[in-house]
């Protein structure tokens, strides 16, 4: 949906930019969908707290992953370029906030003592966050 989204935003949207942008998330989430990721953390269960192996398929997913987020992070401040005060801080806040969570989630996989017990969890806080907001610009662009 991300993808056929990017269309219509180069089709008709304010930004070729922010339309690039967010097909690259797109593009990244798909790629990262047909890499399996390395295990890690015992996830999934039964798999040890601090696995070492590295494969291709999971160096692959992790790459595809982080192409595809800072395309969403940056796609958030493209977007805010607007004559809505509301809608500009929005974009930024998301944009930060996507980005910020995201790092912590990297952190927690890569087993970081702090937050490793937490990495799922702020990875779905960061998608939560970035859904909600390419949601909103779907909306909002539908009604201007």
């Amino acid at each position: 949906m991300s993808l056929v989204f990017a269309v219509g935003l180069w089709r008709v949207g304010p930004s070729r930019w922010g339309a690039l942008l967010i097909g690259a998330w797109a593009v990244g989430l798909l790629g990262a969908g047909a890499f399996r990721t390395d295990p890690v953390s015992g996830y999934p269960p039964g798999t040890p707290d601090q696995l070492q192996r590295h494969t291709r398929a999971g160096a692959l997913h992790d790459l595809l992953s982080l192409i595809g987020f800072l395309a969403l992070a940056m796609a958030c401040f493209v977007f805010a370029l607007s004559n809505s005060l509301w809608w500009t801080i929005y974009s930024i806040v998301s944009g930060v906030l996507f980005a910020t969570t995201m790092a912590l989630a990297s952190a927690a996989f890569d087993q970081h003592q702090r937050w490793v017990d937490l990495g799922g969890l702020i990875q779905r806080i960061s998608l939560t966050i970035g859904w909600t907001w390419q949601m909103l610009l779907a909306v909002r662009l539908l009604h201007t």
